[in-house]
């Protein structure tokens, strides 16, 4: 019989399992949200769903959203880098390549964010070894996406699309931890803040074009709604 005192130390795992079996299936979700909706409509849907859940769940909990005007515009700049722009452009790319490479492309995030930290942070210069890892870690996603073959079959705009979200994913941390974590929030209250200025901002872009077709799988349909509430 497993003492109480151990629980607490392995209840992590089971959450970052978890975790990682919602996130790694996001980019299946993607795909299947593109068979009704647009990029911009999968981007919103994943915003306006978790910014509901996670309203929802601050409220159960009493826990307080931000009050200063300030905070909120950073947690604007904040959503646009982790959920505006790349929500946006991983669903554009994912029409035209497959949900595995947008997943391995998305494993290059904690490189880039290491350039962006080095490149925004000035007293943070970088040591040897990581510049050893950065080296390696492109070389590795050359590697990856067959550029010594023309990087096969896969369209080189859409590389670089999701290229370029998981570079904002990147900046967004630094920006984060300059101008959000300092207020001491919690994570829930950031969170619901954070997807809420981000269905916000692509409410127009979904009311303009958001739907592709006007009938709904109910495979789809599930996707967007896994996405968008467990993925928050």
């Amino acid at each position: 019989m497993h003492s109480p005192s151990h629980s607490p130390k392995n209840s992590w795992v089971v959450l970052y399992l978890a975790l990682g079996v919602v996130w790694g299936c996001s980019f299946i979700f993607i795909k299947l949200g593109l068979d009704f909706l647009t990029p911009f409509g999968v981007a919103f849907g994943r915003c306006a769903l978790g910014a509901a859940t996670l309203l929802a769940w601050a409220r159960y909990k009493k826990i307080p959203l931000p009050k200063s005007g300030k905070l909120w515009a950073h947690l604007w700049v904040v959503s646009l880098l982790l959920n505006v722009i790349p929500g946006v452009l991983f669903a554009l790319a994912e029409t035209e390549v497959t949900s595995i490479l947008a997943g391995i492309i998305n494993a290059v995030t904690p490189l880039m964010t290491l350039i962006a930290i080095m490149l925004v942070t000035r007293d943070e210069k970088p040591k040897f070894y990581q510049v050893i890892g950065i080296l390696i870690g492109f070389i590795g996603v050359l590697t990856v996406l067959g550029a010594w073959k023309g990087m096969g079959e896969n369209p080189l705009w859409a590389v670089l699309v999701l290229l370029a979200a998981v570079t904002c994913y990147g900046f967004s941390f630094p920006y984060s931890r300059r101008f959000v974590l300092p207020h001491k929030l919690q994570p829930e209250s950031i969170a619901a803040a954070q997807v809420t200025t981000g269905a916000i901002t692509l409410l127009p872009f979904y009311l303009f074009d958001g739907i592709a077709r006007d009938y709904y799988r109910p495979g789809p349909v599930f996707a967007m709604l896994a996405l968008g509430i467990f993925g928050s």
